[in-house]
């Protein structure tokens, strides 16, 4: 923590924020968003934090009127901020203030709490742990991660005055029953992003009669807007977004008697904004199973994973699939070409026999069931199929590693693997089953250098890129001499590869999970949460490895394998700004 004490000092402060402002206004260096009016607009760098604690705390007195701008930004509330009556605050565009725990800022009756944003440079209002807005403001590096609940609220009394726009609230409602904004009072509300917070985003009291535009209110954890009384006369309208919440009914009981409130049916436009979807790996396609993970995670799952062989039982494909897609799950089946007796990494490889058409009797048993039993009930499945994952290893039998004297694994070559894949894709496409039904993510490993992209299929083949990547740690038997990794580490250099050679290609986590000896998986899973919230923007859904395999030397690759992985990876899904 730094505090300016002189004035030459804070004049350099400010000397060098306006110019790094400056520069990333003209050069986006510091990354580009959107804000909740839609334009876009740059991401402010890490700079010292000015310091608002108890000493000076209330806006009143010598500090009546009282200005937070961007010179002096960003603002580390430590305790709770009061503006008194007949005093104003204001905040101004491209400010960040960032506030501890159970902090608030309260707005008493007769004062007033203005917060002028504009599209290109809002104001953000966030968890002193959120390091993704103007840096690690509290220097405590990866200890903490930003989650909903982690402040308290803004706090309009009755009586109380005031304009919020072009702002976010992000990760409030420690108190979830007075939610991220508090209006008692009739406040104009526009452009403003009520992001992932705990209990109700919006909570309007009393005789309150606020206007709200352009607003979003995404990733809280119970009614998006509630109202306490049926007293309210509010004003919003179709230009508001509910999204991603727990319901998006006005309160628990709809819309309320006297209520103005026009936002199409009554709740608005509905969207997911979150942009990681939520999958996980399980050993089938059980609804139990989903719904266990589901009860321990925090969030919906969206698609669940399952592998399959070349010689899998017809149940997978009239009753498995099915019923998972009834429950409301979307699916990822890797094909495994091998047959269920080929259980060694050096069994015969069928990549050449795929090829040659030798088992397209027992690819057509899979296109037929998806034909005949899923898409007269769903003509847009979205099915995906991930064909012969982590070619570029040598632990399965179609792998086509290349040892230190230039042999591929099982003989394999990329030229096999290449053919093996387009002739599945082609009879899929030729049986009818177009990308609307299916579609085919080529997956390798991830790897320290480039010895993939040389398995590559060829666009036209290719809908998604998968990758996989696990922290064994250096106790797992099967793998007794690596080292404990962190998710950059394992990942970082394979997806720079990726994105570089197909830009244009979504990416696919297809499995991860962190071994629990040799560090802290708990560690491990929140550091993970952070660095895709902050970077890897390419990737669009990531699957969870929740099986444990320790059975055959391998690790516990659940979420509970310890009380304290699963309380991280329930704070790691409980972030509605990562997941959709």
């Amino acid at each position: 923590m730094l505090i300016i004490t002189s004035s030459f000092t804070r004049f350099m402060h400010n000397y060098l924020i306006v110019i790094t402002v400056l520069l990333m206004l003209t050069a986006c260096g510091g990354g580009t968003g959107g804000s909740a009016g839609g334009g876009a607009y740059s991401v402010p760098a890490m700079a010292s934090a000015t310091v608002i604690n108890m000493s000076n705390n209330s806006i009143s007195g010598a500090n009546c009127h009282t200005v937070w701008d961007r010179y002096s930004s960003p603002y580390w509330l430590q305790s709770d901020v009061t503006v008194a009556a007949g005093c104003r605050l204001q905040i101004d565009a491209y400010t960040v203030v960032k506030l501890n725990p159970a902090v608030q800022i309260r707005v008493q009756a007769g004062g007033t709490l203005d917060i002028y944003g504009t599209a290109t440079a809002p104001v953000w209002l966030t968890s002193i742990k959120d390091d993704s807005i103007a840096g690690d403001t509290n220097h405590d590096g990866n200890a903490t991660i930003p989650a909903a609940g982690d402040w308290q609220n803004i706090y309009y009394e009755a009586n109380a005055h005031g304009v919020i726009q072009h702002a976010q609230l992000r990760y409030a409602g420690s108190n979830p029953t007075w939610g991220g904004l508090y209006l008692a009072s009739s406040v104009a509300v526009n452009a403003v992003s009520i992001l992932n917070a705990a209990g109700h985003a919006l909570v309007i009291d009393g005789s309150a009669a606020p206007v709200i535009r352009n607003s979003l209110f995404d990733g809280s954890t119970a009614e998006a807007v509630y109202l306490t009384s049926t007293n309210n006369l509010i004003s919003m309208d179709a230009t508001n977004t509910i999204s991603h919440v727990a319901t998006a009914y006005l309160s628990e009981q709809g819309i309320p008697p006297g209520v103005t409130a026009t936002m199409g049916a009554g709740v608005g436009t509905i969207v997911n904004t979150g942009r990681l979807e939520v999958g996980v790996t399980l050993a089938g396609l059980t609804t139990s199973l989903v719904t266990a993970f589901e009860a321990q995670a925090g969030r919906p799952v969206r698609r669940v994973q399952r592998m399959y062989n070349l010689d899998e039982p017809a149940y997978l494909w009239n009753t498995e699939l099915p019923n998972i897609m009834n429950a409301g799950y979307k699916v990822l089946l890797t094909f495994e070409p091998k047959f269920n007796s080929d259980v060694y990494a050096n069994s015969p490889s069928r990549l050449r026999a795929i090829a040659a058409g030798t088992y397209d009797a027992q690819l057509d048993t899979s296109i037929n069931g998806i034909i005949n039993n899923v898409q007269p009930l769903f003509p847009n499945a979205d099915i995906w199929i991930r064909f012969g994952h982590e070619m570029n290893g040598d632990w399965y039998p179609w792998g086509g590693l290349v040892d230190a004297y230039g042999n591929p694994h099982n003989g394999n070559t990329a030229a096999d693997y290449i053919a093996a894949y387009r002739h599945v894709q082609q009879r899929y496409r030729a049986a009818g089953l177009a990308e609307n039904m299916v579609k085919f993510i080529w997956s390798p490993n991830v790897w320290p250098t480039d010895n993939f992209t040389v398995f590559y299929p060829g666009d036209a083949y290719v809908d998604y890129i998968g990758l996989s990547g696990f922290n064994f740690g250096p106790n797992t038997p099967l793998h007794p001499n690596l080292n404990w990794q962190t998710f950059n580490t394992i990942y970082r250099f394979s997806y720079n590869t990726l994105v570089a050679a197909w830009p244009a290609k979504q990416i696919v986590i297809a499995g991860v999970s962190s071994a629990e000896s040799g560090g802290s998986k708990a560690a491990w899973i929140t550091d993970m949460a952070r660095q895709l919230k902050n970077g890897y923007p390419s990737i669009v859904s990531l699957f969870w490895f929740n099986i444990d395999k320790t059975a055959i030397g391998e690790a516990n690759w659940r979420i509970d394998s310890s009380a304290s992985s699963l309380a991280a990876a329930q704070r790691m899904y409980s972030d509605g700004l990562l997941w959709r």
